[in-house]
């Protein structure tokens, strides 16, 4: 055996205590793990070992003992009155945060039926904004090395990974004359004169349309370098997905531009996330773009972040998506599973791992801007120490932007330097 192969004891040795422990070990520290159910096997074994149970009962051996105070990891199914009292038992509150167990059984939803960063454990109880599970496997290295000084840990370097979610890539073209229409007739109800002028520049070609701004982000990904995914809005018109229609060939000219040089995903509307039908015409509107370049459709991002354990990753399944990027907050900024690295999602419900990879993000510009409201400045300061988090503990910095926060219009005026700064601290 390496010197990075460890022992692991568990009764039961159930398939949630296999996935945290793997993730723990093998993603996160990179050694591999030997599961044993028999404590003969433990006992016997000249390898680096953990037993993890009742600790009164343990052996008087060498190794390393956590105690199980909580008994998520040998539940079946769900359990609505869990309380997250963890105490010291590091490995249940690393697999409550990674499961995002508490949504399963939250009752209450905000008005777009989604579980809030203000309802998580995590806000309430003061770490939102920190990597916990990074820090759990942080801790039993540490324990790790004191006890066994020829064990070698893999280093999880930090990168930085741009998103953009694409609503509307223009704010006034390519909507048809009569979205145009009545939006004029809303700028002149609404005395906003300086939209309607905005408007009718563009309408008559006189000016550039403020939320097209790809060539700003074409310049911004090759002076950094950076390899961004883009996510495109796919669905029907409706009250919440008012995209450009996915039959223009601006748009489709567009996504093809930017898919020769970049990834792209699909966003999923509104209203597909209670539609698996919707979402698998959404998904194949894109394949259907994409067809000349042979792209396979792979990523998504729930629109407006609608994301419902387990009914939502069962649908992106479905339709053959195999990586989701909806994994945080619209209300709040920070670590919505406790880690900074992808991590296939656990169904509790059929108690598997699935193939579906989960990739969490961050910081989203609308949470800095309207729920937190936040100035450009201090939207700068409060993302600063999330980044140094991920900096230390390895891991990828997300971050969730939209073409529309960097036009300099209205409310999002001195956030294209904002974003810039955020860049370069994530560098």
């Amino acid at each position: 055996m390496s010197n990075s192969t460890i022992l692991f004891y568990a009764h039961p040795l159930t398939a949630r205590m296999r996935y945290i422990v793997d993730f723990i070990f093998t993603n996160l520290l990179g050694i591999n793990v030997l599961h044993v159910g028999h404590e003969a096997d433990w006992l016997h074994s000249p390898l680096p070992k953990i037993w993890y149970g009742n600790i009164d009962n343990a052996p008087k051996n060498e190794g390393i003992f956590l105690a199980q105070r909580h008994s998520i990891l040998t539940q079946k199914g769900l359990q609505s009155h869990i309380q997250p009292d963890f105490g010291d038992d590091v490995l249940a509150h690393a697999f409550f945060e990674l499961s995002r167990y508490e949504e399963y059984i939250a009752t209450n939803r905000d008005i777009h039926d989604r579980f809030t960063g203000q309802q998580s454990h995590a806000f309430k109880n003061g770490y939102l904004q920190r990597p916990i599970v990074h820090e759990i496997a942080e801790g039993l290295k540490q324990k790790l090395r004191q006890r066994y000084a020829t064990i070698l840990f893999k280093n999880i370097n930090h990168c930085f990974l741009p998103t953009y979610d694409i609503d509307m890539a223009w704010r006034y073209a390519h909507k048809g004359w009569i979205r145009n229409l009545l939006a004029i007739c809303r700028d002149v109800f609404r005395a906003d004169f300086t939209n309607l002028h905005a408007r009718m520049s563009v309408l008559q070609g006189r000016g550039a349309d403020p939320d097209f701004v790809f060539s700003y982000l074409e310049k911004l990904h090759v002076d950094y370098p950076l390899k961004p995914i883009f996510f495109w809005l796919l669905g029907d018109y409706g009250k919440y997905d008012k995209n450009i229609p996915h039959h223009n060939l601006n748009l489709q000219n567009l996504i093809l531009n930017i898919a020769s040089k970049h990834e792209v995903g699909i966003h999923p509307s509104y209203r597909s996330n209670q539609d698996v039908k919707r979402l698998k015409m959404e998904v194949n509107r894109l394949k259907e773009i994409l067809k000349s370049k042979s792209v396979n459709v792979k990523y998504s991002r729930q629109h407006f972040l609608k994301l419902t354990l387990p009914e939502t990753y069962r649908r992106l399944l479905d339709v053959g998506i195999t990586h989701d990027y909806t994994m945080g907050y619209a209300d709040q900024i920070g670590f919505r599973a406790g880690v900074a690295i992808p991590f296939n999602w656990y169904d509790i419900e059929n108690e598997r791992v699935t193939d579906l990879i989960i990739h969490p993000f961050q910081v989203m510009d609308v949470t800095l801007q309207q729920y937190l409201k936040l100035s450009p400045k201090d939207a700068i300061e409060t993302v600063k120490p999330v980044i140094e988090s991920v900096k230390k503990l390895g891991g990828t910095f997300t971050t969730l932007w939209h073409n529309s926060s960097l036009s300099e219009m209205n409310e999002w005026r001195g956030w294209r330097a904002t974003y810039e700064t955020i860049i370069q601290m994530a560098l």
